[in-house]
């Protein structure tokens, strides 16, 4: 898959059933997405499930290079009028969901996910030599830090809030 961006309806492997696909709610902005992960079934996942909910889903994030493509982005002059809320992984190499928050610095809101359970019990965790909490995260800018493997209800739900504010 390689840096190769994702996006709905070309993303690889098995395409979902009409019965399985949520329908997009009537009269709702189409929200676009810039999905930040190191694992590209979790790319996958997002772009697939957050695109059944009527949003348009990029996903960015290689193996080798983590959140580097996605810094290039966000400090890119197109940025803030091509997407409307940033969902990072925080763990990834090089740079991680730390640095993406730091380049975000506000202009969009921003929704962490982690496979770190002390975080949601607000233990300190070690990123990249950095520790960081819950509490330090949203001082950074995350509206909300969310478990992985997040809960596809919880997280539509947590980007519909972000667009909203």
């Amino acid at each position: 898959m390689g840096n190769r961006r994702l996006e709905r309806n070309e993303s690889p492997g098995h395409t979902p059933g009409p019965e399985s696909i949520p329908l997009k709610p009537p009269n709702t902005k189409q929200i676009r997405i810039l999905m930040v992960d190191d694992d590209p079934e979790i790319r996958e996942l997002g772009v697939d499930m957050l695109g059944c909910n009527g949003h348009k889903v990029t996903a960015v994030g290689s193996a080798d290079k983590g959140a580097q493509e996605a810094v290039n982005i966000i400090t890119g002059r197109e940025f803030t009028s091509s997407f409307d809320v940033v969902i990072t992984d925080l763990e990834m190499p090089e740079k991680s969901g730390v640095d993406v928050l730091r380049a975000v610095a506000g202009r969009k809101p921003v929704i962490v996910v982690s496979g770190r359970t002390e975080l949601q019990h607000g233990s300190p965790v070690k990123v990249n030599g950095e520790q960081v909490t819950k509490e330090s995260l949203m001082k950074l800018g995350a509206l909300d830090v969310m478990q992985k493997p997040f809960d596809i209800e919880r997280l539509s739900a947590a980007v519909r809030n972000a667009v909203a504010k």
